[in-house]
């Protein structure tokens, strides 16, 4: 009986398990850079552009 596991199962794993991390970080920067974007927006429509928000 094997102690551990064979080294290219090993090293399929560990970059699956990366490239799903960065594939995550990916999409969650986008997410925060629409929400930016949309709150930007949202800036840009609730005080005016002349600055005399009263």
């Amino acid at each position: 009986m094997k102690d551990h596991w064979p080294l290219w199962l090993v090293i399929a794993i560990e970059a699956v398990a990366i490239l799903a991390l960065v594939w995550r970080l990916s999409i969650h920067t986008d997410t925060l850079r629409m929400l930016q974007d949309e709150i930007n927006e949202l800036r840009r429509v609730v005080v005016p552009p002349s600055g005399d928000a009263t």
